[in-house]
């Protein structure tokens, strides 16, 4: 079975939205891109939809994407799992929390995929895909954003532990939490870390005799 799908334009901008982003340096010219956010190695301006973009580069050419959009089969979609839905495509991250862990004990939360960042494909995977994703946003809010990379064979891997939204509004590193796309994945992870933490409250066993 192929490990790439692809998608018809309209159904690709209907579930992730587009961007436009405006080649300054050279190109004169404003590109569709796919996701609502502006890719990291992009460094002209981006704007929210064709009009404003328009209006901010009147001379500019305009490039749709492409009647089709090679995607890998793995990409998150920011859809709620229903019945019908299969194991392979992530609609949420699993996620293993032990923040204020004396007040709160240790925890696994599932946080819906919110929205889903795109990049252009890696060196290793120019001409089989369009984009790859590159970070998804999952969770009430958007509270967590989560890095993930595809490999050669287009497996999906989260690559460090979520970014958490503060209180300003933006994503700080922490390191109290870990995603999983798999729920299985996420119990391992947290039964591992619970037996730890049993260890390490076997204060007796490291300490010096006390008197009675």
């Amino acid at each position: 079975m192929t490990q790439i799908s692809n998608v018809p334009r309209e159904t690709a901008v209907k579930v992730f939205g587009t961007v436009w982003l405006a080649e300054d340096f050279g190109g004169d010219s404003l590109v569709e891109h796919l996701g609502t956010h502006k890719p990291a190695l992009h460094f002209g301006e981006a704007f929210p939809d064709l009009e404003t973009a328009r209006a901010a580069r009147p001379a500019y050419k305009v490039v749709y994407l492409g009647d089709r959009i090679a995607l890998p089969n793995v990409t998150p979609v920011p859809m709620p799992r229903t019945a019908q839905s299969g194991n392979v495509v992530p609609r949420e991250i699993f996620v293993v929390e032990f923040d204020n862990i004396l007040e709160r004990g240790l925890r696994v939360a599932t946080a819906q995929i919110e929205k889903v960042e795109f990049d252009s494909a890696p060196a290793h995977l120019v001409g089989k895909v369009d984009f790859v994703v590159g970070a998804v946003v999952a969770g009430p809010h958007g509270k967590y954003r989560v890095l993930v990379q595809y490999d050669e064979n287009l497996g999906l891997n989260i690559v460090e532990n979520p970014m958490v939204l503060s209180e300003r509004g933006n994503y700080v590193a922490s390191g109290q939490v870990m995603a999983f796309f798999r729920a299985e994945d996420a119990a391992a992870e947290a039964d591992r870390f619970a037996r730890g933490l049993v260890e390490a409250a076997d204060w007796r066993s490291r300490s010096d005799a006390l008197a009675a």
